[in-house]
Formats: C-alpha cells, structure tokens, sequence
C-alpha cells in the first residue's frame, strides 16, 4: 500500500509572471500589508509577501514612520518571489525588524509584541501606478490612525544613538516623576548628563549624542510629524 504523503504549509509561492500588484479598492479601503517571513539564516536576503485587507474588517497591523533615503543607494528584497529595490535605510529597517522577530537573542521584546504585519508605503503602494499612489497618499492619515501601533524607525544601530536614546529616556522619566520642573537637583545623581566628559574638555558626551540624534533626517521631514501624532500606540 502506498504511504500518504504528509501535507505541510509554507508561505505560496507567487508566479514570476503574475503581477505583483492588483488593483486596490476605494470602497472599502484596501491596503497592502507586508509579512516578513522567517530566513534560512540571518545574512540572507530579507524575504516577504504582500496580502491584501480591507480596512472595513479592522486588520491589525504595524504602520511605520521612517524616511526612505538616498534614492540612489537600494538594496534588493523578495516579494511574493520577486527581487525589488527598497532603500537602505528601508533595508536595515526591515533587517532588524526581522531579528527581532525571528531570533530572541535579539533584543527587541516590545517589537515581537506588535501586529508582525507591517504597512510601509515604499513596499505596499504600487509607486508605479499614479492613480493608485495618489489615493493612497490621500487615505496616509486613516492607515496610521487605523494602525494597531506606529514603529518609528530612526536609523541603523549606533552606539552614539543609542546613548542619546537612553540619556532622553532617564531625563524624561525624572522630569515625569518630579512635580517641580524648574528643579534639577535630581542631575546632581546621573553626572554623566553634565561633567566634561569629552576629550576637549568643554563638551558633554550625552548631550552631544542627543544633538546628532535630533539631527536626523527623520525629524525634518514634515509627514512624520502627522504620523505620530495620530497613532493610537
């Protein structure tokens, strides 16, 4: 007697001469959700597929707020089987998204509790299709209000960042807990938020790294403002 063969699932694989784009429709909203699927190891190439939802039936997702980049510098991804040029900024974003999804020696606990499918206009508005582009652009301020949360990506890892996030993170929570403002006695306990600490002599390590983190592009581009201010999360 012939064995069964053992049915598994896997993510489908798309045909290379379907498009990869079908229409949308504007009565009910759709949108594009991008799922990050697992690697075969953490230097392959970022792999994803794009499904369609109705934002009539209350999907969650993770909508994010980043700055695409020099269009000049891309790198490829997969969608749906198909390689496609994103930015690198894009491309880091997705990379550590992905780590710390999929591997817990990452850190990045409060990520693996987000929505793991991600609206990215970059990925999930066909760029090509004008008339889909515009009306999408149209309907940004629902798809972040909808959104289970908004991610903010800053930039690729750095020591310097991080030390700016962590300087504004222990400022604000003492500020939070202090019913006087204008008192500051609190420093005098954290002098690493104002000793000379710098090789000159004249200069605070943390604060300098707070100033090259609120010089990121991120911070002067004017949509970026409107998204965080409507997430829910």
């Amino acid at each position: 007697m012939a064995k069964k063969r053992k049915r598994t699932t896997s993510a489908p694989k798309a045909s290379h001469k379907a498009p990869l784009y079908r229409a949308l429709r504007k009565v009910p909203l759709e949108i594009r959700l991008l799922e990050i699927l697992r690697p075969k190891s953490s230097r392959s190439i970022v792999n994803c597929r794009l499904i369609t939802v109705s934002l009539d039936d209350a999907p969650e997702y993770t909508a994010l707020s980043y700055v695409w980049g020099p269009p000049s510098r891309t790198r490829n991804i997969r969608v749906n089987g198909r390689l496609m040029p994103v930015t690198t900024n894009l491309n880091s974003a997705l990379r550590q998204f992905r780590a710390c999804l999929f591997n817990r020696h990452v850190s990045g606990s409060q990520l693996r509790r987000l929505p793991p499918r991600f609206w990215i206009d970059a990925v999930c508005i066909n760029q090509k299709d004008v008339e889909e582009r515009n009306h999408q652009v149209q309907c940004m301020p629902t798809v972040y209000q909808r959104a289970s949360s908004v991610l903010v990506w800053l930039s690729p890892r750095n020591g310097e960042l991080s030390y700016g996030m962590a300087a504004i993170g222990l400022t604000g929570r003492e500020l939070s807990s202090s019913d006087d403002k204008t008192n500051l006695k609190w420093m005098y306990d954290y002098p690493q938020l104002w000793d000379h600490d710098c090789s000159n002599g004249v200069e605070n390590e943390a604060w300098n790294a707070i100033d090259q983190l609120l010089r990121l592009n991120y911070w002067k581009r004017v949509w970026t403002l409107q998204e965080r201010v409507l997430a829910k999360r």
